[in-house]
């Protein structure tokens, strides 16, 4: 996890915002959504508070422990933990354990599944598994 590290969060101008937050959705093709895995150090903050307008996004928290919050409500955080935050919700969190925060971050357009229930078929492909 160590490798992380050496990604940053910069503005438009270059600033680094953050160390510690790789993007991961043009090396993974994804054309639907965004995933960044994160890192924050022991007695760190997020960079910021922001909201989205309209996307909304979900955290899981690989490891470590600290609190999340949204608005005004504080949710305590632990390996294992999902927190969703829905648009125009202001949000950040903190590690407040003993080892360096990680989690995953999906961001999605709100609703965009739409009435779609079931978007998926059954084949008939042969497994080929070792």
């Amino acid at each position: 996890m160590n490798e992380i590290n050496k990604h940053q969060l910069k503005d438009g101008t270059g600033k680094v915002l953050a160390e510690g937050k790789a993007f991961l959705g043009d090396a993974l093709k994804m054309t639907g959504a965004q995933m960044s895995i994160n890192s924050v150090p022991v007695g760190q903050a997020g960079p910021f508070f922001h909201l989205h307008k309209e996307n909304e996004e979900i955290y899981f928290i690989v490891s470590g422990e600290g609190e999340y919050q949204v608005d005004d409500v504080i949710i305590p955080i632990h390996e294992g933990s999902f927190v969703r935050v829905g648009p125009g919700a202001s949000h950040n969190l903190k590690n407040t354990g003993k080892v360096p925060l990680i989690f995953l971050c999906v961001q999605v357009r709100s609703n965009s599944l739409g009435d779609i229930s079931h978007d998926y078929e059954i084949t008939q492909t042969t497994p080929k598994f070792h």
